[in-house]
């Protein structure tokens, strides 16, 4: 939006993965208060990853993570941006951090995509 209101054109292109993320609780062991990520190899190649920030309050994290493949709802061929995508559901964000963290973490409350 901020291009197209310049008259900037994008000399580019999008990533080839998608994302998704969620604001949520952990019950996990790692040190609080550090940015962590995690990486596995993932099935077929590539890399599986977790990048977890520090937020404000106890226990609470941004996780970051490859999003399941699933078709984009794009707004249009020069767009490429999903809009139509519900955000994770707690459920998805758990089976990462059960796939990619040591020991039996937990991703809670307060979960927000």
């Amino acid at each position: 939006m901020v291009r197209r209101g310049l008259g900037l054109t994008f000399e580019g292109d999008r990533f080839p993965e998608e994302y998704m993320l969620g604001d949520v609780e952990v019950d996990w062991s790692m040190p609080p208060g550090y940015a962590l990520r995690f990486l596995a190899e993932a099935p077929g190649g590539g890399q599986d990853v977790l990048v977890c920030i520090p937020l404000p309050g106890r226990s609470r994290y941004r996780l970051s993570m490859l999003a399941p493949p699933e078709p984009l709802q794009e707004t249009g061929p020069e767009h490429g941006i999903a809009t139509d995508r519900p955000g994770p559901e707690l459920g998805q964000i758990q089976a990462v951090v059960d796939r990619l963290v040591p020991g039996k973490p937990a991703a809670g409350r307060g979960a927000s995509a």
